[in-house]
C-alpha cells in the first residue's frame, strides 16, 4: 500500500497527516510553529514529530 504525507505551515501551528492513497487519514497531528531566529527550528521540529509518530 502507497502513503501520502502532508504538511501545512502556518503561523501558529504546523500540521501534519498521514494518508493512504484512497485519501483515508492514518494518522494526523500538530506542533507549535517556532518563528523565532527568523523559523529556523521549524523543519528541524517537523523532521523530530516524523520521527516521534
Amino acid at each position: 500500500m502507497k502513503y501520502c504525507f502532508g504538511v501545512d505551515i502556518g503561523g501558529t501551528t504546523v500540521k501534519m497527516g498521514l494518508f493512504e492513497e484512497t485519501g483515508d487519514i492514518v494518522e494526523k497531528w500538530e506542533i507549535v510553529t517556532r518563528t523565532e531566529d527568523e523559523g529556523k527550528a521549524i523543519l528541524p521540529d517537523i523532521a523530530a514529530a516524523i520521527e516521534e509518530n
